[in-house]
């Protein structure tokens, strides 16, 4: 009869939500031959013997025998050996070479295949080991490609904290680089110390992952010393639960850890590892299948009036998220919102009209496809630029701007270093032209991002690039630059591959590069021929502004207003009207960032969508600040720690992001961009108190920064639960913007808990009326008329919320509060069972239960539910209702007694169940202990 195993709950949530990192330890290694810890000591004692023994004043004879008969422990031995006076160091070298050399000889007798190595890599693409040796290497899966780094590469360390992230962490080094082996205690102390990057890694995985150990036995005193270690980083966090596999009856609580015994380390592990492929098989076939709308559907729902409100939200959106870079949610979001709007502008636009080519001379043509295609320029064409660069009675800034574009592409294209290419750049740059050095600034950024550490062998280069991080324009430049990656607006743009289907823009990258402008240009004055409108002048002053594509613009002249045979002649004067409105709300769609976001997407969407060329995978290499060195060069320190510190956001590497944020406002305490990330990254890392003081330091220099004062609300509200304060925010944030939802939630919730249940429904009401199908401020308002005993209005908003967002084990609870304080006993547990099915936080459905006993009057099995909510989890709220249940039965002693427990915890009277408030409110007892606490039933 097959055994069946019993895999904890938590373990199976890791595994389904990625977040599984196995620590692979020494025993993983021992069936295949490599040694313990203990053996491995051992024999470098005895090598150490025969090599040094009869010269060296450290008996490696006598340690031996200490580690054999274990009246010395690992560490004590290798310090000993550390620690000689004469010849520590030339000891600690030899030790590394012998493992080097052991380890080496073993490994070319490993087998072909180890099952229990590649099931670990099919459970979890996340492994970290204290093992020098190669075996998890030689069995990684073909279908996974993971990054493998040891204790001396910071930035994968760092890198590897990301939820997506493919590694192997060999954080006690690799056998093949002796210099990274952790073995004696000085690298213990090197690499578990506080701010070091491998011990902020540790921490990061023990706070946010869970972990599971493999391999690690308590009885082996070198583990039991790592453990301490590991405990010791992590101290003060709120931790995860972890898990150990173990052969013997070892006891883990003292470093949080939970133990999963088994019989050995090979064929019950395997069955163990089994049952966990098994679990994450069933969760990728469980997977939901993708949801495919069908063509035009978003179309049909969305119309010209809904334009208002998608910009609105474009523009809020896009603040916030400059402000909060790591935030996917709102990325998400924002790109599903501009493409919407570029349906709704642009959608019915005729990309296949006829576009008039520009009157130039042909020879700037030719000369933009010489350089946009040559490797290497010749002096007949720098001649050529430099005319065209310096003669500005002949030459316009749009001929000097397409000359900029053809140097951009031809050195990503050539993806070839060129002096002279890059020399231009900086010269275009230098010449200060208006629309000029801001392409020619962008172009250096994202080439010079592109081609890495190539151009560094030119110190004349270097010299000219660092001289640019004096210029404050140009640092802010570059600081623009970089929130258009950070934002995602790079990836963001209205020209798509319907551009090139236009035979105008398909014929040259010459004719896609060259700006829009009025001089002497077909392709602009056709407006003049297609424009019907009142006032074509403000028309064209309009159009020469709004923040869109040039390209899209030259399409916009040739079709200004486009005959419909099936139009009135009386509509044609809303043309203007039209074409206005839709202009003017776009003008934050890219005017945050402009020009530089223009540019960039210009750019990369040549690289996406050209068809004659198909340059994407080209740029797939950009803005990568940590690893490329232009911002060593192009950044002054202020702005490179600010790149950084964005860059780490992104990669959610918090404790790195909040080191270079600090940095760069030791240099600017003012900049209330660094302010807000460092805010970010602490709210990010639950250091509520820092975050709270920085926010009001914030709000102390910018007092209107909505997205500070948001965020501020809710730490009023939920951390110090200082409602006074929150409904004065609430109120601010109002000022600023009275048509937004969200603030009115706010405003009636702190009215709420401050006992002004009316005043606090009506807010509720206001956000509603603004979004009614928003599943919140239904819920909200019900928890309200819960609290103001109005049940059937309070089930009524309930039922709502749950009309919108089926099956909330959190609404089908509060339903089944207010069922209970109407006596519906039976629909109050069937809402309960069913909360029970849906919900995985058992802790407070036990809870629920316990209340539904108690106020049946089965004391007996409300104490049976409440046990088991405690054993799950410690919460507040559990003793209060223990304290309940004592007050039901009529133990006044133990409900004054847990209840006060639970006051002093930071429980809320308020929450207590009606019947319970409604018995005690008048008792003195009851009142003294809500002065004591500074409390009142509201």
């Amino acid at each position: 009869m097959t055994e069946t195993l019993s895999i904890p709950q938590k373990l199976e949530d890791a595994i389904k939500n990625n977040s599984l990192v196995i620590f692979v330890g020494a025993g993983c290694s021992m069936p295949l031959g490599m040694p313990s810890w203990k053996n491995l000591v051992e024999d470098i004692l005895n090598h150490l013997d025969k090599k040094y023994g009869l010269t060296s004043d450290t008996n490696f004879k006598n340690i031996l025998n200490g580690v054999k008969n274990n009246s010395k422990s690992l560490l004590d031995a290798l310090n000993k050996i550390e620690n000689d006076s004469d010849n520590g160091i030339i000891f600690k070298i030899k030790t590394q070479e012998f493992i080097n050399y052991q380890i080496e000889e073993i490994s070319k007798k490993l087998p072909e295949q180890s099952n229990i190595h590649s099931l670990l890599w099919e459970i979890s693409n996340k492994i970290i080991t204290t093992n020098y040796d190669k075996i998890l290497e030689k069995y990684i899966p073909k279908s996974i490609s993971p990054k493998i780094f040891d204790n001396s590469n910071a930035f994968q360390s760092l890198k590897s904290q990301s939820d997506n992230a493919e590694f192997l962490y060999k954080i006690h080094g690799d056998y093949e680089d002796p210099k990274s082996i952790i073995l004696f205690e000085s690298d213990y102390k090197n690499i578990y110390k506080n701010e070091n990057y491998n011990a902020d890694t540790l921490a990061t995985y023990f706070k946010e992952k869970t972990l599971l150990f493999i391999g690690f036995s308590l009885t082996d005193p070198f583990v039991n010393d790592l453990f301490m270690k590991i405990k010791e980083i992590y101290k003060g966090y709120s931790i995860k639960d972890h898990f150990i596999f173990t052969t013997k009856d070892e006891d883990f609580i003292k470093y949080d850890v939970i133990p999963i015994k088994i019989k050995n380390w090979e064929d019950d592990l395997l069955h163990h590892l089994l049952k966990l492929k098994e679990i994450k098989l069933d969760i990728e076939k469980k997977k939901a299948p993708l949801i495919i709308l069908e063509k035009n559907q978003e179309e049909k729902q969305l119309t010209k009036d809904d334009i208002n409100n998608i910009v609105e939200l474009i523009t809020k959106k896009t603040q916030d998220l400059v402000n909060d870079p790591s935030n996917k949610d709102l990325i998400k979001e924002l790109t599903d919102l501009r493409s919407k709007l570029d349906k709704l502008l642009f959608g019915k636009m005729d990309y296949l009209q006829e576009v008039e080519k520009p009157f130039r001379d042909s020879d700037l043509q030719i000369l933009f496809e010489t350089i946009y295609s040559s490797e290497k320029l010749n002096k007949q064409t720098l001649e050529q630029i430099q005319k065209i660069r310096n003669n500005d009675d002949k030459y316009k800034w749009y001929d000097r701007s397409v000359i900029v574009s053809a140097i951009c592409c031809s050195l990503i294209h050539f993806n070839k270093a060129d002096e002279q290419k890059i020399n231009l750049l900086i010269d275009f740059i230098n010449d200060n032209e208006e629309k000029v050095w801001e392409k020619a600034m962008t172009s250096l950024f994202l080439s010079l991002n592109h081609l890495g550490s190539k151009w560094l062998k030119f110190n004349a280069i270097k010299a000219k690039i660092a001289s640019l991080n004096q210029n404050l324009r140009i640092q802010d430049a570059c600081s623009t630059i970089i929130k258009v990656f950070n934002t995602g607006l790079n990836n963001i743009s209205m020209i798509g591959e319907e551009l090139f289907d236009n035979p105008y823009f398909n014929e040259s990258p010459f004719n896609y590069f060259f700006p829009y402008h009025e001089e002497k240009n077909p392709a602009f004055e056709l407006v003049y021929e297609t424009y019907d409108g009142d006032n074509i002048e403000n028309f064209i002053s309009f159009l020469n502004k709004v923040p869109i594509p040039d390209q899209v613009k030259y399409l916009i002249c040739g079709d200004a207003t486009t005959k419909d045979n099936n139009q009135k002649d009386d509509q044609y004067n809303e043309r203007e009207k039209k074409y206005k409105s839709d202009l003017n709300l776009i003008l934050n769609y890219n005017s945050f960032l402009f020009p530089y976001s223009l540019y960039v997407q210009e750019i990369i969407s040549f690289y996406r969508f050209y068809p004659k060329y198909k340059h994407e995978e080209k740029l797939k290499s950009q803005l990568k600040l940590t690893e490329t060195p232009l911002k060593d060069y192009l950044l002054n320190e202020k702005q490179k720690y600010s790149a950084l510190g964005s860059h780490f956001m992104q990669e959610k590497t918090w404790s790195q992001a909040i080191v270079n944020f600090k940095k760069a406002l030791k240099i600017d305490e003012n900049d209330i961009s660094n302010l807000l990330n460092l805010a970010n990254c602490y709210k990010n890392k639950k250091e509520k108190d820092k975050e709270f003081s920085l926010r009001l330091k914030i709000k102390d220099k910018d007092p209107k920064n909505e997205n500070n004062l948001a965020k501020l609300f809710v730490l009023y509200y939920e951390f110090k639960k200082d409602f006074n304060i929150s409904l004065q925010i609430a109120n601010e944030l109002l000022i600023i913007d009275n048509n937004q939802e969200k603030y009115y939630n706010y405003k009636g919730m702190s009215l709420n808990n401050l006992g002004h249940r009316k005043e606090a429904a009506e807010d509720l009401t206001k956000s509603i009326s603004l979004k009614p199908n928003d599943d919140t401020y239904h819920y909200n308002r019900s928890i309200i008329y819960y609290d103001d005993a109005e049940y059937q209005k309070s089930i009524y908003d309930v039922n709502k919320a749950m009309e919108i967002t089926k099956d909330s084990d959190e609404f089908l609870i509060h339903r089944a509060s207010n069922y209970l304080a109407l006596l519906m006993y039976d629909e109050a547990l069937e809402d309960i069972k069913l909360a029970e099915s849906l919900s995985k936080e058992k802790g407070e459905i036990y809870n629920v239960y316990s209340n539904y006993y108690r106020i049946i009057g089965n004391f007996e099995k409300a104490f049976e539910y409440i046990e088991k909510a405690e054993k799950v989890e410690k919460q507040v709220s559990f003793t209060g209702t223990r304290a309940t249940i004592y007050g039901s039965m009529g133990d006044t002693v133990n409900f004054y007694k847990f209840l006060e427990i639970s006051l002093n915890d930071g429980g809320n009277v308020n929450s207590l169940y009606p019947d319970v408030k409604n018995k005690f409110k008048d008792e003195p007892e009851f009142n003294a202990l809500m002065s004591k606490y500074n409390q009142k039933i509201i």
